[in-house]
């Protein structure tokens, strides 16, 4: 099942076409592992698209509470609001997930770009076609979904589906402090910690080796629920 539009963490797109048109204008940049390379309301004016790597692109509020708005793959874009609009700065601090290299085109080369590259134009916009989506259904679960209701979700899209221990718990594929799935999820550590007890009182996870696994008969209930929800919003759905 392919569940990364409702994760927010966006797979690869590999077009040797276009990294070869951008390879040719745009400044190269290498980001080293954990290193944060944009910051909040930092002032820049380009386009960015990932060559290799990852990066983790998140808000921050005053208190210093922190929520990933989604992380991204090679062959995606970012920048594109602050490029199009001319807007001069970003609302999001952004960080390399792994060893990255960016390729950034600054405002005359965006526009040359826009002006004269179908294949330029038809990446951006489906970049951010992916983006709406992604972000309408992370306001609906934010709006609509309790907080344990995310955290499942979280954890169930989380799975390892390959990786089955005494025959029915599954292992997360990556491991995250309580407080970076809050990151993800849109709340405080003391609340995943709470509800993590729970679940786990409940039988639908455990923890060994401070791994959190999930009930296999619970994941694919839930998985099943959540897929027909989907179909029956998208058979609603009239363009």
């Amino acid at each position: 099942m392919d569940r990364s539009v409702f994760n927010l963490h966006f797979k690869e797109r590999i077009d040797l076409e276009l990294e070869d048109l951008l390879s040719k204008r745009a400044e190269i940049l290498t980001i080293p592992n954990e290193t944060t390379f944009l910051h909040q309301y930092e002032d820049f004016s380009s386009l960015y698209f990932i060559r290799k790597g990852k990066t983790c692109h998140y808000m921050l509020d005053e208190r210093g509470v922190e929520k990933i708005l989604y992380t991204l793959n090679r062959g995606w874009f970012f920048g594109e609001i602050a490029a199009i609009l001319n807007i001069h700065y970003t609302s999001l601090s952004s960080i390399a997930e792994e060893d990255t290299i960016i390729y950034r085109l600054n405002p005359n080369q965006f526009k040359e770009l826009m002006d004269s590259s179908k294949i330029f134009r038809d990446s951006l916009m489906n970049c951010i076609c992916y983006k709406l989506i992604s972000l309408r259904y992370e306001i609906e679960n934010l709006v609509f979904n309790s907080t344990r209701d995310r955290l499942i979700r979280y954890l169930c899209m989380n799975v390892d589906e390959t990786d089955v221990e005494d025959g029915k718990w599954l292992n997360q594929k990556s491991r995250k402090t309580h407080y970076e799935i809050g990151i993800v999820i849109g709340t405080t550590r003391v609340s995943v910690s709470r509800l993590i007890r729970e679940l786990r009182n409940e039988g639908i996870i455990r923890i060994v080796n401070n791994n959190i696994q999930v009930n296999k008969d619970f994941y694919e209930g839930t998985v099943a629920s959540f897929m027909h929800n989907i179909r029956l919003e998208q058979s609603r759905i009239r363009y």
